[in-house]
């Protein structure tokens, strides 16, 4: 990932994801670089704020600490999950989306609770609940929420509406975020079910054009924990 600022804010350009596409998918390869340069066109066109653009994304600690090394306070706080996985405000441009920075919620007007606050409102209100999207799973099988979007990954904060999911089936509700654009989740009721679980979901990372974290999270009530 290049992080670089742009009218004071961290924009990231994913080499990595070209790279991988290139190597494992050739003949989409052109079609990928052509996107990246109209991204970085866009870069320098920063749209006006409203809070109404704000989002909600997953990311790792190392990618989090990465960003803000390269922008230091401009990067807005984020804020932890479980394992290696933090919350992060996005601003949800026409045709980028990029991290917040700190000037971002200055001009809103908003802290980092209320920031976060209203970008996960928005999220939500434009995924639905997992309430509604999950669906139950066979013995021995998982499912995935994968629409092809953005914010996959982000309906792990949807903790209200894993508090109902979890209680659907026997056994214990596992999930990971193994790509920005995926969500896995399956209920464990043997050491069996929890390696398949997290074999697949690191097979998974590693095939990604958008790999974010192999770490397999448990329901424990009431939130996420890191499963053993």
């Amino acid at each position: 990932m290049l992080v670089v600022p742009v009218a004071g804010h961290p924009i990231g350009v994913n080499l990595d994801r070209v790279y991988g596409v290139c190597t494992n998918d050739p003949p989409s390869c052109e079609q990928n670089l052509a996107e990246l340069t109209r991204a970085i066109q866009d870069a320098t066109r920063v749209a006006p704020m409203d809070a109404g653009m704000l989002r909600v994304a997953v990311r790792t600690h190392e990618y989090v600490t990465y960003v803000t090394g390269a922008q230091g306070a401009l990067l807005a706080p984020a804020q932890p999950i479980a394992g290696d996985l933090e919350a992060i405000v996005m601003v949800d441009e026409p045709s980028r989306a990029r991290p917040a920075s700190a000037g971002d919620l200055v001009s809103l007007g908003l802290d980092r609770d209320a920031a976060h606050a209203r970008a996960w409102q928005n999220t939500l209100a434009a995924s639905g609940s997992v309430a509604k999207l999950a669906q139950p799973t066979g013995e021995g099988s998982l499912r995935s929420l994968d629409s092809g979007g953005y914010y996959e990954s982000s309906l792990l904060l949807d903790t209200a509406g894993w508090a109902e999911v979890a209680k659907r089936q026997p056994g214990t509700l596992f999930v990971s975020v193994p790509a920005a654009d995926t969500l896995l989740y399956k209920w464990v009721t043997t050491e069996k079910d929890a390696q398949a679980f997290r074999l697949i979901t690191g097979e998974v990372a590693k095939k990604s054009h958008t790999p974010l974290s192999a770490t397999v999270l448990k329901w424990n009530g009431s939130g996420w924990e890191v499963a053993p």
